[in-house]
């Protein structure tokens, strides 16, 4: 090598370099934690909902249920209203013309 002094200074540089982050990352303080705001803990309750939501296997009634369920919502009709007829379309405004 033709350069072999250079090499070596260089090496002892990687080494002292990383040496010395050890030394610094040791020394360096502990990040310090803050409380949770209010929004965060919101958000967290909301996820935690969403998860036990979709964790829940979904249960159809059973068609018996359906029936018994329609069964009992059912109103007789009597009389039906003018707002129960079908709405038509306006006539459209056509130019007439001219004579």
């Amino acid at each position: 090598m033709k350069d072999l002094p250079h090499h070596m200074k260089k090496l002892n540089r990687n080494i002292i370099r990383s040496m010395h982050r050890e030394e610094m990352q040791e020394e360096l303080p502990e990040i310090p934690t803050f409380p949770e705001t209010q929004h965060q803990k919101k958000k967290k309750a909301k996820i935690k909902m969403r998860d036990e939501k979709k964790a829940k296997a979904i249960t159809h009634p059973t068609p018996d249920e359906r029936n018994k369920i329609m069964k009992k919502g059912r109103v007789p009709v009597f009389d039906r209203t003018n707002n129960a007829e079908p709405k038509h379309a306006r006539p459209s405004k056509k130019k007439t013309p001219r004579i």
